[in-house]
């Protein structure tokens, strides 16, 4: 073994080791549900946290939540909603030839969108930040494009995707694609598209659709007070 390969392979566990123990080596969904409970006083060591990626749940001492959001990120994407905006449609996120994002995103190039592809939300160091620069993009579009990824293994009734909800969060109304779709009970109630409506007609963005999905994500990815007190309860 070269003294190159030996130097990496000794810094990747070092990272590695780093990594696990400051606890950096989970899933943004368990980081961010950590930071919600941090910001309503809870520690999350204190609690029987069991994260279900697939299908999008968060188990908690026994019960079962959907994705939570801190209400912080909420707040402060809220004061970036506007009604005039920029892009028509947004993608920023990780385009990896086997999933199949990019060839997805491809048709919508001609369209006065900006697609970006980045694994920022991947680093282990961002899962619990919340990056100004993409949910600013995402404020200032119409719509936000939301395709799975193909390869991801999954139940396809339960299929989600953070992207989704930081739509909502931030007044973009999201896009679904047929070929990557959605769990019918995640987008149930939500004002949202198929990507294939847009090829044949032409949409008018709503920002009162907007609002009105920001207030259904915040009321469904939110603890809400009731949450609060029974989790307050559970403490030991």
């Amino acid at each position: 073994m070269s003294w190159g390969k030996m130097i990496y392979k000794i810094l990747s566990k070092i990272k590695n080791k780093i990594t696990f123990i400051l606890g950096l080596n989970i899933l943004k969904q368990e980081a961010l549900v950590r930071l919600a409970l941090k910001e309503i006083g809870i520690s999350y060591k204190k609690l029987n946290i069991v994260i279900n990626h697939v299908d999008g749940v968060n188990i908690i001492n026994g019960v079962s939540f959907p994705i939570i959001y801190p209400k912080s990120f909420f707040f402060e994407a809220k004061k970036m909603m506007i009604n005039e905006k920029i892009y028509q449609f947004y993608f920023n996120g990780n385009m990896s030839e086997n999933g199949g994002r990019r060839k997805m995103l491809e048709k919508f190039e001609k369209y006065n969108s900006k697609i970006i592809d980045s694994d920022f939300g991947r680093s282990v160091f961002n899962k619990n930040k919340f990056n100004f620069d993409y949910y600013n993009d995402l404020s200032h579009s119409e719509f936000g494009l939301c395709p799975h990824q193909k390869d991801f293994v999954g139940n396809k009734n339960t299929m989600w995707t953070y992207r989704f909800i930081e739509c909502c969060m931030t007044g973009a109304i999201p896009v679904v694609f047929k070929e990557t779709p959605l769990g019918k009970e995640f987008i149930d109630g939500f004002n949202y598209y198929m990507d294939e409506v847009f090829f044949d007609t032409s949409i008018e963005y709503s920002y009162k659709k907007a609002i009105e999905n920001y207030d259904l994500a915040f009321e469904r990815h939110t603890f809400n007070e009731f949450t609060v007190d029974w989790l307050k309860n559970e403490l030991p």
